[in-house]
């Protein structure tokens, strides 16, 4: 055989090749479609599924809810906390989830000046000692690092 039939019929050969392999995508990519369509359906399903329960739970909750509201003989209350009176959020309570948001917001600004996020937590409805409280115990905790000029904290 020449080397030019070789080299003809090495061609024909990857073209073969390259129309099989095209072929092979064609259909995996039509089955993909097909399993992504068939999982968009159950999600969907599954999730009228779990609105519908959750509506359910709803309607039998609800009056509960609302006698249990209404009720004044005062026996309904929150848990007791040593710091608070019965039913109310203890400072305890309140400065750990202050923590989280000042946490959560490190992780999305990185690094934040000191003052700036006294002031994000003072407009956020805090006031300025359970913000400082918050970030001390987030100091505490190791979570975060203070900068040594003591303007900056970032999460550690």
């Amino acid at each position: 055989m020449t080397d030019k039939k070789k080299t003809d019929k090495i061609d024909e050969n990857m073209k073969k090749a390259a129309s099989s392999i095209g072929k092979a995508l064609a259909r995996s990519q039509v089955k993909l479609e097909k399993t992504r369509r068939q999982a968009v359906k159950k999600a969907g399903e599954m999730v009228d599924k779990v609105s519908h329960s959750a509506e359910q739970a709803l309607n039998r909750t609800a009056p509960k809810i609302s006698q249990t509201k209404n009720d004044t003989s005062g026996t309904r209350r929150g848990p007791s906390s040593r710091f608070s009176g019965r039913g109310k959020k203890s400072v305890i309570d309140s400065i750990g989830l202050l923590a989280g948001e000042v946490l959560a917001y490190l992780e999305e600004n990185e690094e934040i000046g000191l003052s700036k996020m006294v002031n994000v937590m003072k407009n956020r409805g805090n006031s300025e000692a359970m913000a400082f409280g918050s970030i001390g115990w987030l100091a505490r905790e190791g979570k975060i690092t203070i900068s040594k000029d003591g303007k900056k904290i970032s999460i550690r």
